[in-house]
């Protein structure tokens, strides 16, 4: 920190000389320590992406910037600047990079109650073909230092999802990796086999009848034909395909005089159950359908076929995993594809992995063989 203790580089280091550097420099102060690493990733960030924001600048002072940052935090949240050094070490990692980039630019910064929002109408045209994105840390979401793909990334995400039983981002990487329910052709069949035609998506529109059966690549690419972009809820039409199966099996009175199962409006029912039952609206419910454990989604199944009761608890800590993730596109409109992979690095919310990832696989360019520099 100026006027004393300062450090100048001038030639490239070691990671480990870099580190020890940076801790000589702080002392004791591992925090401030550790936001000087944070923020000299995100300088060389916006020096390749936003050179102009440098022009004129010799000498990238890091403890300056920390300074002036918590006096901007001062100014805008009127408080001391001890309040304001707190302020800033409790940032989030996208919080701390907007506030760096405002510092930067000039741009208007706003802090409200402790939270931090920063809007950038500009956009900068990039060329992502045949890219190699690099990423300093992994977060543990991968083996660090190798050559990754986007679909390894998912695959991560998948693994973590289901460890940790966040059963709606289970079923929307599912559907993105292209997996299938084990035996949904068997399942499919036995439909069939009992006089009942199957007909997936979602009423009135783009409802497609299976009258017989299919092999399961064709019926998996049926289903993601009928849904469209929305994996989640063909991932949970493949699951509830064989949960209809598994009863039409041992309790074939459900289905008395049941010429059709229409897996579309059974999805839609079962919503609208879940909005009566925990009085919602019908996009809470359909997140809450969404982040059912198997276990309860059968158990709802059942009930919407035999009419039984069916006890649901509180929608209060279901994450929010949306029907149609693509609708969180705008979300990282104007944003560069270094800038989201960066995000992607930071965040341990596994459900903002997810939503990062699906907007680079639709709206960036990359596709799953895209290679991810890990280092």
């Amino acid at each position: 920190m100026p006027p004393n203790n300062e450090y100048t580089i001038t030639a490239p280091l070691p990671e480990a000389d870099l580190r020890q550097l940076i801790h000589d420099a702080y002392g004791d102060d591992e925090s401030t320590a550790m936001l000087t690493q944070e923020l000299m990733v995100y300088l060389a960030m916006f020096i390749r992406t936003e050179p102009q924001l440098f022009h004129e600048m010799l000498r990238l002072r890091v403890g300056l910037i920390i300074q002036v940052m918590a006096k901007e935090l001062s100014r805008t949240l009127n408080c001391d600047g001890e309040a304001a050094s707190e302020h800033l070490l409790n940032l989030s990692p996208f919080e701390m990079k907007n506030l760096l980039y405002h510092i930067l630019s000039g741009k208007e910064f706003a802090v409200s109650s402790g939270k931090c929002t920063y809007s950038n109408n500009s956009s900068t045209p990039n060329n992502h073909a045949n890219i190699t994105i690099n990423i300093s840390q992994s977060e543990g979401m991968l083996e660090e230092g190798r050559v990754v793909t986007v679909r390894d990334l998912l695959k991560g995400l998948y693994e973590k999802a289901c460890q940790q039983k966040l059963w709606g981002l289970v079923r929307h990487t599912a559907g993105m990796l292209g997996k299938r329910v084990e035996d949904l052709a068997k399942a499919v069949t036995d439909l069939l086999v009992r006089q009942k035609q199957v007909t997936v998506g979602m009423p009135p529109n783009n409802e497609y009848t299976i009258t017989a059966p299919l092999p399961e690549a064709d019926l998996r690419q049926l289903i993601h034909d009928a849904y469209g972009d929305d994996e989640s809820t063909a991932m949970l039409t493949q699951e509830l395909m064989v949960y209809l199966a598994m009863f039409i099996r041992t309790e074939p009175q459900l289905f008395h005089e049941m010429l059709r199962l229409r897996v579309g409006l059974i999805i839609q029912v079962m919503a609208k159950e879940l909005s009566r039952t925990l009085n919602c609206d019908g996009e809470a419910a359909s997140e809450h359908l969404l982040n059912l454990s198997p276990f309860e989604m059968k158990n709802l199944l059942y009930h919407i076929l035999s009419g039984k009761e069916f006890a649901v608890s509180s929608v209060q800590n279901v994450p929010k995993i949306l029907v149609q993730r693509h609708r969180t596109d705008t979300n990282f409109a104007d944003t560069e594809v270094e800038e989201l992979i960066a995000m992607l690095r930071e965040t341990e919310n596994l459900e903002e992995q997810g939503d990062i990832l699906q907007y680079l696989v639709d709206t960036q360019g990359l596709d799953f063989n895209t290679e991810t520099n890990l280092k």
